[in-house]
């Protein structure tokens, strides 16, 4: 779990025995109505403390928020929901949440860390990044890949992040490269969220060259590495 003292999330900071019971106390009406789910703090608290440690892709967040005496946002999650030895499984769910950087982090396709109660998969609490966490989107690129241009990309900068790749297990890293291509009149740099398959670490390292295929010239929006190409068919 770590130090998690300096969240700010109020669930993830430690508090002493009586903190915890007046908390509890002043949150039971709610947590007996909602049966457990993670409206309130304290019920927050004691599934990020207990909870089995997974991964979760937000395939669909919430439109028009509505508004609890608990929170200022509830809000209905459709999300997949992936925890190491088990099959990936989907969910709807409804989750409290504040405005600024926490709804921010729980948009749509965003990869979240998550706490799945290990009595009960349906219970499900989502953790938006800390504001001082980067956040990361899943994009499917397989039409970048397929109608792109490729270009040569030189890694400046490699950062490995806390998410994992959906549906692989492969981790995912931040990228900042610069590339160039015969179709463009000068080079460009880009920063991607890229994933990067186990056994291809070493690829990513600072100096080393990919092929990357992408749409337009942007910031990295419409890139991706093309693996099969950057090694040779090696990897996919």
């Amino acid at each position: 779990m770590g130090n998690d003292q300096g969240s700010g999330f109020e669930w993830r900071r430690k508090r002493g025995w009586l903190n915890r019971t007046i908390e509890k106390v002043e949150d039971l009406p709610y947590n007996v109505v909602s049966g457990g789910r993670p409206l309130t703090d304290s019920a927050k608290r004691k599934l990020y403390e207990q909870g089995v440690r997974g991964q979760a892709q937000i395939l669909k967040a919430p439109g028009p928020r509505s508004t609890s005496r608990v929170h200022e946002n509830l809000g209905r999650f459709r999300v997949r929901i992936e925890v190491p030895g088990s099959d990936p499984y989907e969910l709807d769910m409804t989750q409290s949440f504040e405005g600024g950087y926490e709804s921010e982090g729980l948009k749509e396709n965003a990869l979240v860390e998550c706490r799945v109660d290990a009595k009960d998969p349906k219970r499900v609490l989502l953790i938006a990044p800390e504001a001082s966490q980067r956040r990361v989107t899943a994009v499917d690129s397989s039409d970048i890949l397929r109608d792109g241009s490729r270009a040569t990309a030189r890694i400046e900068r490699s950062n490995k992040l806390e998410v994992t790749a959906p549906g692989t297990g492969d981790p995912m890293y931040e990228l900042v490269m610069e590339l160039r291509s015969p179709e463009e009149s000068k080079p460009w740099r880009i920063r991607i969220g890229q994933r990067v398959p186990d056994e291809a670490v070493e690829m990513v390292s600072e100096g080393s060259e990919l092929t990357v295929a992408y749409l337009e010239v942007d910031e990295g929006h419409s890139a991706a590495v093309d693996w099969p190409a950057s090694s040779d068919g090696r990897f996919s």
